[in-house]
């Protein structure tokens, strides 16, 4: 009687946690990601050892689309550990691709670092986050960028070159099979190079 009872219990237990589960999947894997960029800021590698990345870094990237939310909040604190890392959430986020960072990272790419570097990293970035309805905007950003890193992006990207041509980035962009080779190669860009 006494197994039966325990068993019983475990099975309530078990159904309980599974439930709950269930129906906080959204803001348990919000939670969770939100919970490691905190421990991707705060708990840093060795900075003794080089090429040293953080293990919660390619956790985060694992997550996929539902890092994303947390990442676009990450991108927007403040507090002098978050703004340290921007560029490293910049390149997660291009690292995943999602259509819901294409206006985050474009604002970052207007007020973040002026150099050529990190507007050619912040153009490759918003590249893997490319929509159809988005393509003119991108060429245009990437055209009207002075630091030069938007058209090499475009151009390193897409292995095409049509200068300053709007018109022919636009209609390269949208063949059929362009924009995806294009999103695919900017987010395997997006990933950090280390050796």
């Amino acid at each position: 009687m006494k197994k039966i009872f325990l068993v019983i219990i475990f099975m309530c237990m078990s159904g309980w946690l599974f439930v709950d589960e269930g129906n906080g999947k959204e803001g348990g894997l919000s939670q969770k990601a939100t919970a490691l960029i905190e421990r991707y800021v705060h708990d840093k590698p060795d900075p003794m050892i080089m090429d040293s990345i953080s293990p919660y870094y390619g956790q985060i990237v694992q997550m996929g689309v539902e890092a994303v939310e947390p990442l676009l909040a990450a991108l927007k604190n403040d507090d002098p550990s978050y703004v340290e890392e921007r560029l490293a959430f910049i390149y997660i986020l291009g690292q995943i691709g999602d259509q819901r960072a294409y206006v985050a990272l474009r604002d970052e790419f207007f007020h973040g670092d002026g150099t050529e570097g990190f507007k050619w990293r912040g153009m490759i970035s918003l590249g893997s986050c490319l929509t159809e309805d988005r393509i003119d905007d991108y060429i245009v950003l990437a055209l009207e960028d002075t630091t030069g890193g938007g058209v090499r992006a475009l151009r390193e990207m897409s292995e095409q070159d049509f200068g300053a041509d709007a018109q022919q980035w636009a209609a390269y962009l949208k063949i059929p099979g362009s924009l995806e080779l294009f999103k695919k190669n900017c987010r395997q860009r997006s990933a950090p190079i280390l050796g």
